[in-house]
């Protein structure tokens, strides 16, 4: 997967705003966020988790995507 989509404007919410909240514990509160990055990253819509006991895993997710593409994401906005 690359991430040669994500635009400039995206990689500052994701490092300004995304990163703020991502290992955040408080999951239900901050789902709609992993959702947007995850859309972001992955160039499609991706639709939240049905069910709370989802959450975790979902976030999880996220931040590893998060830790694999931190550089290129960065790359992205210094342009």
């Amino acid at each position: 997967m690359t991430i040669e989509h994500l635009t400039k404007e995206q990689a500052e919410w994701i490092l300004n705003d995304y990163a703020k909240i991502r290992t955040h514990s408080y999951l239900n509160g901050y789902i709609n966020e992993h959702v947007k990055f995850q859309s972001m990253i992955r160039n499609k819509k991706i639709e939240r988790p049905g069910c709370g006991c989802e959450f975790q895993s979902f976030a999880d997710v996220s931040n590893s995507l998060y830790e694999q593409f931190e550089q290129q994401i960065k790359d992205i906005y210094e342009r």
